[in-house]
């Protein structure tokens, strides 16, 4: 499994693209609640499968980025993004990229996620480059709108976990009665709870490394936003991560539980609970692929 952290702090965004411009707060893609959405202007003029805007976050210190994506998005399935990064010496964002297709999970919420390989170099700036490319036609129309609920960027570990890992939906939902006992449902949105517990660790890798249990416990106490992402590859094996399964399974929230180190001679273990916040915006602001 991979664990992301840290997003990096002092974050600035800026847009590019002709008549590309924020139309709400840019503090609300790092705000912590996907559903609260960030509105953009989409390009003026002619479009192309070719237009393309940049939506480029920036930091003033370097960091080895592990995992990017965008969540909540309202723009049509299959536009195609790809998610570049930028070395402090780099002229332009050419070191790495990363591409995917925006995809709608079964809940309904729209994701693009950009897992990068580990032991990469240092970088201070990411672009989503966001193409009016939504399965080989320009499908998004000029001065159009759309949301993006929540950007992440962040560090990251790759974890072997035990097959008893947990997933569910907690449904938020809540049924309110009359006197006379007739049923008035209060419908909310799920949450979705992540339960997992690592495999055993030696000493250095539980309380001594960078990214070691305690390390990573650290950097996400106080409900710090992070990623979990349980199924990587092929599940129950170590096969190579797939963008596919990243964007199936990657859940954006905080660790709701970071449970204790416990030692188990000669090893240590942990187990950690993770809570995602609905990231569903409404309906009325999806776009689907004709436009509308």
């Amino acid at each position: 499994m991979l664990i992301s952290y840290s997003r990096p702090e002092s974050l600035s965004w800026t847009l590019t693209g002709t008549g590309a411009a924020f139309l709400t707060d840019d503090d609300r893609l790092t705000n912590g609640r996907p559903e609260s959405g960030t509105r953009i202007q989409w390009l003026t003029g002619a479009q192309t499968t070719s237009s393309v805007l940049g939506l480029r976050g920036t930091w003033p210190q370097a960091a080895v980025i592990r995992l990017c994506g965008l969540v909540g998005l309202t723009m049509p399935t299959g536009t195609r993004i790809v998610c570049r990064l930028k070395r402090a010496a780099d002229a332009g964002y050419t070191y790495q990229s990363v591409e995917t297709d925006v995809v709608q999970r079964f809940d309904g919420v729209r994701v693009a996620w950009f897992p990068f390989d580990a032991g990469l170099d240092e970088v201070v700036s990411v672009e989503f480059a966001i193409y009016n490319d939504v399965d080989g036609s320009a499908a998004i129309d000029a001065d159009s709108t759309f949301q993006i609920g929540e950007a992440w960027i962040g560090e990251g570990e790759d974890w072997c976990i035990r097959p008893q890992y947990q997933s569910e939906r907690k449904d938020l939902s809540k049924m309110n009665k009359s006197l006379g006992g007739q049923p008035f449902p209060v419908r909310r949105r799920a949450e979705a709870i992540s339960q997992i517990e690592f495999t055993p660790q030696i000493y250095s890798d539980a309380y001594v490394d960078t990214g070691s249990f305690a390390d990573m416990r650290e950097r996400m106490l106080a409900f710090e936003p992070c990623v979990v992402v349980p199924i990587t590859g092929e599940p129950f094996s170590n096969s190579a991560v797939t963008i596919a399964n990243v964007n199936r399974h990657a859940e954006f929230g905080y660790c709701s539980n970071p449970g204790p180190i416990v030692g188990q001679a000669p090893r240590f273990v942990m187990s950690a609970q993770f809570t995602a916040p609905p990231a569903l915006l409404p309906a009325s602001e999806v776009v689907d692929s004709s436009g509308s």
